[in-house]
């Protein structure tokens, strides 16, 4: 899906460099759901 949409490649390469708070090159749960100002449901 990201890889067909031109925008959206755009958009993910700065993905890791505004969600890698700790700078490990990766994005684990609590990065994500805290860049993505969300809540992670109790299901």
């Amino acid at each position: 899906m990201v890889a067909n949409n031109r925008q959206l490649q755009r958009c993910g390469k700065r993905l890791p460099r505004y969600c890698d708070i700790n700078n490990d090159r990766k994005i684990s749960m609590t990065e994500w759901f805290s860049c993505l100002n969300a809540q992670r449901s109790a299901t």
